[in-house]
């Protein structure tokens, strides 16, 4: 048997959008029609972001339990 884990709560999701430079979560800016993405981490604005992946899966079977995490834009 395997499942993905999620957290119950809404305050964190499996990915987040984030910087193309330095992969940290970047923040959403309206400027009318046009999006742009804001990094925390940078403090530059861009046009594009990347959907990261963030969250463990528990992988179950007769030998034992197994956790593991996913990280990155494929999920490494």
């Amino acid at each position: 048997m395997s499942w993905i884990f999620v957290p119950e709560g809404t305050d964190r999701q499996m990915f987040y959008l984030a910087c193309e430079v330095c992969k940290k979560k970047v923040l959403e800016c309206s400027t009318g029609a046009k999006k742009i993405y804001e990094c925390e981490s940078c403090n530059r604005q861009y046009e594009n972001c990347v959907p990261t992946y963030n969250f463990s899966i528990r992988i179950s079977d007769c030998s034992g339990t197994a956790m593991l995490s996913c990280f990155g834009e494929i999920g490494e």
